[in-house]
């Protein structure tokens, strides 16, 4: 790995027969050594390339994290959907139930010919509380909808 900066080189010759014999040394050459890259092995990695490769995994990061948290979204959405049809078709299941036996009541009340007061304010009352309880139902069924929204 080359350290930056200006580096001057010269040579000279050594006479193989005597090592006494050496030759002048050479003019300067003189070198400017720029680090533009990384050296991995043999291979050197400017650090223009380096620099793009990393932009695009952090691109490709947040586009992977922006795909599975929408992945995330739209599930809950989906089970969310799922709970509300099961818990509107449970209350819509129990307050038919309920609903019916109230009617097998008032018809009970309704067969019997001599009613009391207090038999027909029942009566009405029932049909009061039943009209009110579907209004209720229905209300909260239509809230829960909304927020879901």
């Amino acid at each position: 790995m080359a350290i930056a900066g200006d580096w001057e080189v010269r040579a000279r010759i050594i006479d193989p027969q005597n090592a006494d014999n050496v030759s002048e040394w050479s003019n300067p050459r003189v070198f400017n050594v720029v680090v533009g890259g990384i050296t991995i092995g043999g291979l050197t990695i400017k650090f223009a390339a380096f620099s793009l490769v990393i932009v695009i995994l952090l691109i490709l990061g947040v586009l992977l994290i922006l795909y599975f948290s929408n992945r995330v979204s739209r599930l809950k959405a989906m089970l969310l959907d799922k709970e509300i049809s099961e818990a509107n078709e449970t209350v819509r299941k129990g307050f038919s139930e309920m609903r019916q036996n109230l009617f097998d009541e008032l018809k009970l009340l309704e067969s019997r010919k001599n009613l009391s007061a207090e038999e027909v304010e029942r009566e009405t009352r029932l049909l009061r509380d039943l009209k009110n309880l579907e209004r209720g139902v229905e209300k909260e069924i239509d809230d829960i909808q909304e927020k879901r929204v």
